[in-house]
């Protein structure tokens, strides 16, 4: 029987093993694993009552209007001298592209018509490869092979009114030296009976008017010389010469 107050203490489990050391082996750490030393902590900036960080030297501001910091520049404007290029309005990079001519295809369609189509087709296709509409080169086409109607009529009509009189004159003639001969020998003459004669053209128009030579024989065996005037209308007058 144990008396009161002096019963054993209980030992302690401390997970170790009956074997095990008394005392825990020294920690160790390998080289370059060690743990870096905290930087110096600094104190955070103060904060405004409004919770927004206080810059440091910042004046007072208010809810007023706002007022441009001094210093300050605004930006170029595209509206304003030199914007960024040193030029008062924007560079020009180069000629523009203009395509091949359009006048000579009205020129080729006036001297041969329809076939300014082939001047047409051949611009347009060039314009193309430039990168440019082709259809003005069309419409130039069909304005000018409208206006060479116009004119190729036009020179027609003149031609016609010129030539068909000439020719109607000209298969219309008034007198022959043939057909004067005849006259000669079937009109009665106060010479006496002619029974042959001989006319040349002395001042005679294409249409046979004018005067003509004419040597006339009679019945009694006499020859006379006579000038035979013609009039447009057919008619004659004979005159006789020395």
């Amino acid at each position: 029987m144990t008396t009161p107050g002096t019963e054993p203490t209980p030992a302690v489990d401390s997970g170790l093993s009956p074997d095990a050391p008394s005392t825990p082996p020294p920690f160790h750490v390998e080289p370059g694993s060690e743990i870096p030393v905290s930087p110096a902590i600094t104190l955070p900036p103060a904060v405004s009552p409004a919770g927004v960080p206080a810059m440091a030297g910042a004046e007072a501001w208010s809810r007023g209007s706002a007022s441009i910091p001094t210093g300050y520049s605004a930006p170029p404007s595209f509206d304003s001298p030199g914007y960024g290029y040193g030029y008062a309005a924007a560079p020009a990079w180069g000629p523009a592209i203009t395509g091949p001519k359009a006048w000579p295809v009205a020129a080729f369609t006036l001297l041969f018509g329809i076939f300014g189509a082939i001047s047409a087709a051949r611009r347009s296709s060039d314009a193309r490869a430039l990168g440019l509409p082709g259809g003005r080169y069309w419409g130039v086409f069909a304005g000018a092979l409208v206006a060479s109607f116009a004119v190729w009529t036009l020179v027609l009509g003149i031609v016609i009114a010129i030539t068909v009189p000439l020719y109607l004159n000209y298969k219309s003639t008034v007198m022959t030296t043939t057909e004067l001969e005849q006259a000669l020998v079937s009109s009665p003459s106060a010479d006496g009976s002619v029974v042959d004669a001989t006319c040349i053209e002395s001042a005679v128009n294409p249409v046979g008017v004018g005067t003509y030579e004419c040597l006339v024989h009679f019945d009694n065996g006499t020859d006379l010389p006579y000038r035979i005037t013609v009039a447009s209308d057919g008619s004659w007058a004979a005159s006789v010469t020395d």
